[in-house]
């Protein structure tokens, strides 16, 4: 049971699959629009049948969770590897995260609190600044909405920066 603060959130970014495709190895169309885009990450962009279960299923398990709690939830998909390359123009750092965090603090503004992130730390606060981003500055959503996708948790995001 979660404890109510009276307080809803609009948006939940989410590094994890929130839509499967029926289409070669379960490839989305906002996977290949990025595998395309970004040449020098698209081994970062893999094909959801390729994935673990914690990223094909945990990650629809977890929006049907937040939908039950909070049913207006915008759940937008994130990959905060790419939009990190997309945005910074570096690689991912992998390890040492200093770099990445030294980049979102001053990208974003925002008071990043602690010296040091792990990997996974940094994704989740990056995945929070991006749909905030996106919900401000009209980002595209690139998830495809046609009869190859399969939508389970009905309306979801994956918004994309259309200014880089």
């Amino acid at each position: 049971m979660m404890a109510s603060t009276g307080r809803v959130p609009v948006a939940a970014g989410v590094d994890t699959i929130l839509h499967w495709a029926t289409g070669t190895s379960g490839m989305r169309e906002a996977d290949k629009h990025l595998r395309k885009t970004y040449p020098e990450v698209s081994g970062s962009v893999m094909a959801p049948n390729s994935l673990y279960g914690a990223m094909t299923i945990g990650g629809v398990g977890l929006g049907i969770k937040l939908r039950e709690v909070w049913p207006n939830v915008l759940l937008n998909e994130t990959h905060p590897k790419v939009i990190f390359h997309a945005l910074s123009g570096l690689p991912y750092p992998r390890g040492d995260m200093s770099p990445a965090r030294q980049w979102l603090a001053e990208t974003s503004a925002l008071k990043i609190l602690g010296t040091s992130l792990s990997e996974d730390e940094f994704d989740a606060i990056l995945s929070a600044w991006a749909t905030r981003e996106a919900l401000c500055n009209h980002w595209t959503d690139i998830a495809a909405r046609n009869s190859e996708h399969i939508h389970p948790i009905s309306e979801v995001t994956y918004y994309w920066p259309t200014k880089l």
